[in-house]
């Protein structure tokens, strides 16, 4: 968001960068103004005109992620992958790999895209329009999840994750036009209060808040992302799913 304040009537004009998809990830086209609702701290706002940007050139990660930019066609599109390995189980990173090697095939030679590993590992490739690197990062990676996880260790992990994802989406900002952040999890424990309860307490030993989750939101806003959650496997616990639900929630973003 960009809030400008006119010098005549003080009026205050927010610019919001959104994604309009349906259920299975499409593009809508054609929405109009009376059907898109603005609120800002709970007050519905007027929308005073609503532009759409096409999404150019290759389809997104299988067809389903789209993402488009402001800016020149020529100066291509950026895009980051952040893999939670933290929620990959290990021997179950081939299907991973080949659909992120299928998906930066698709991409133009102008495009860029980096990869980065939460919650540990950091930054593997930059914004690169070098695709290969991508490939080649992937190949070595293998997943971490445990093969048991108590509702305190995964409220200690989402938590761990959530400040590291937030902390890689600051980094965006200031950039050179919009990004798409395309973030690969397995699972996320709910904050506190939602289904994070243990024999009617709160799992006390890393509290889990709703504020975490949208501290994520606020980053994707000021970094002016599009946010995407792909969850790679289908094949998890009632409330690993219901923390990636959550997050997308607070951040707008399908879950895939």
């Amino acid at each position: 968001q960009q809030f400008v304040l006119s010098s005549q009537d003080r009026a205050r004009l927010v610019a919001v960068d959104f994604a309009a998809v349906s259920t299975d990830g499409t593009p809508i086209t054609d929405l109009r103004a009376d059907e898109v609702q603005l609120r800002i701290d709970g007050r519905t706002r007027a929308i005073r005109s609503l532009e759409y940007v096409p999404v150019a050139g290759a389809p997104g990660l299988g067809g389903l992620i789209p993402f488009g930019t402001n800016a020149s066609a020529d100066q291509g599109r950026s895009v980051v992958l952040l893999v939670d390995l933290e929620t990959i189980r290990p021997g179950r990173e081939a299907a991973l790999k080949e659909e992120v090697g299928r998906f930066v095939r698709t991409l133009g030679p102008q495009d860029r895209a980096a990869l980065v590993t939460i919650p540990y590992g950091g930054l593997k490739v930059d914004l690169t329009s070098d695709h290969t690197r991508i490939v080649q990062a992937l190949a070595p990676l293998s997943g971490q999840a445990p093969s048991a996880e108590s509702e305190s260790d995964a409220a200690c992990r989402t938590r761990t994750t959530l400040v590291s994802l937030r902390g890689a989406i600051d980094d965006l900002r200031g950039g050179e036009g919009p990004v798409a952040v395309v973030l690969f999890s397995g699972s996320m424990a709910s904050p506190t209060g939602v289904v994070a309860m243990q024999s009617g307490q709160a799992i006390g030993r890393c509290q889990l808040l709703r504020e975490h989750f949208q501290h994520v939101a606020d980053a994707v806003a000021n970094a002016r992302a599009q946010m995407y959650i792909v969850q790679p496997e289908l094949q998890m616990t009632s409330a690993g799913q219901a923390g990636l639900e959550h997050l997308t929630g607070v951040t707008g973003a399908p879950l895939l």
